[in-house]
């Protein structure tokens, strides 16, 4: 699961066209908005839960965070 990083292209063969915001994020603004999101909890296990459910909902945005602030993230994960 991509979220808002498919294509054009990527949008009109898999048939979503329409059906996902207009604007395209780059997975680096993806990481950076989740990063935030994240940040803005304040304990460990808040953001526990919030690395669990952006793994269930997009394996790609949650790996690239992870490759991204590993030092930082591997005493909450």
């Amino acid at each position: 699961n991509k979220g808002t990083g498919f294509t054009h292209s990527e949008r009109c063969a898999f048939g979503l066209a329409g059906q996902l915001p207009y604007r395209i994020n780059t997975l680096e603004e993806e990481c950076q908005h989740a990063y935030d999101q994240l940040y803005a909890r304040e304990e460990p296990l808040g953001k526990n839960t919030f690395l669990r459910s952006l793994k269930d909902q997009n394996w790609v945005l949650y790996y690239g965070l992870v490759r991204r602030h590993l030092r930082e993230l591997i005493l909450i994960i």
